[in-house]
């Protein structure tokens, strides 16, 4: 699966991108997270880019999840959102998406080259 949702505690989601990941597969992951009951306790979001080797997205994809990232910031503002970046292409590919992203949202996104990085800025909200 090239995208993966891990519920590691009511709060706290960590989304794995694995290998080949389509635009649509970020849609989609982004509908399954609003939809799930626990979306409203939801404070933390681990996006984990690092093992990405390609990011395929279209221009439509792009405007899909511009859309439903807006419509999830705005039912569930507070949201901070840490980006691990993986050193190959595809993976810097995801940050900057993530990036143009967080223009657009309320959630506070930053971005980060290790996970243990990621997850301490996150603790720091705690």
């Amino acid at each position: 699966m090239a995208v993966e949702l891990v519920w590691e505690s009511q709060e706290t989601l960590q989304v794995i991108y694995t290998g080949e990941v389509t635009g649509q597969q970020a849609v989609d992951s982004l509908l399954a997270i609003g939809s799930d009951p626990r979306f409203d306790q939801l404070r933390f979001i681990l996006g984990n880019g690092a093992t990405i080797t390609k990011n395929i997205a279209s221009d439509t994809d792009i405007e899909k999840m511009t859309s439903v990232a807006k419509a999830l910031s705005k039912t569930n503002p507070g949201i901070k959102n840490a980006v691990v970046m993986g050193s190959n292409e595809a993976a810097q590919a995801l940050v900057n998406f993530y990036q143009f992203l967080a223009e657009d949202i309320e959630w506070q996104v930053d971005t980060f080259t290790t996970e243990a990085d990621a997850r301490a800025w996150l603790a720091s909200f705690t």
